[in-house]
């Protein structure tokens, strides 16, 4: 199998798929770190007392570390484990497409009439959060339909 040293911590080298990671000429043996509120645990390793998760070590040696700080290693499809080809660099918090969210291409959940009449129910002074809370309309339904009946200016 071939290994990959890391970009940045000398004398790490990692295989394809992360099951043998070798650190200064010790073999290191991944833990199972259980997230609380997550169902997919995660393979962790610990060097320079920091745990780093298997499939960061993989994406840094084999597709290299990202500029963006604010990126974390994702799997590109979960049941593929943590080979370097299945891994990518992406923005936290966000899915590798939005075609999987339950919101994605949502639709308005009252027609074109229905939001003007609303919209012309808002008192002078009110804000949209009180009168939305007051007329017991939900804020994505009320901003998806404004977002597909009002035309931007």
């Amino acid at each position: 199998m071939e290994f990959r040293y890391h970009p940045i911590l000398e004398g790490l080298k990692v295989n394809e798929d992360g099951t043998e990671i070798i650190y200064l000429g010790k073999k290191l043996e991944p833990k199972i770190y259980e997230r609380e509120g997550k169902s997919i645990p995660m393979q962790v390793v610990n060097i320079k007392y920091k745990n780093i998760t298997v499939m960061r070590l993989v994406n840094e040696c084999w597709n290299s570390v990202s500029e963006n700080l604010d990126y974390i290693t994702k799997r590109i499809d979960p049941e593929k484990g943590n080979h370097y080809s299945n891994l990518c660099w992406s923005k936290q918090g966000v899915g590798l497409s939005h075609n999987n969210s339950p919101n994605f291409g949502a639709k308005p959940k009252f027609s074109e009439q229905e939001f003007k009449n609303l919209k012309a129910e808002i008192k002078p002074g009110e804000t949209i959060t009180v009168f939305l809370k007051r007329k017991k309309v939900s804020t994505k339904a009320y901003y998806t339909a404004k977002k597909k009946y009002e035309k931007k200016q």
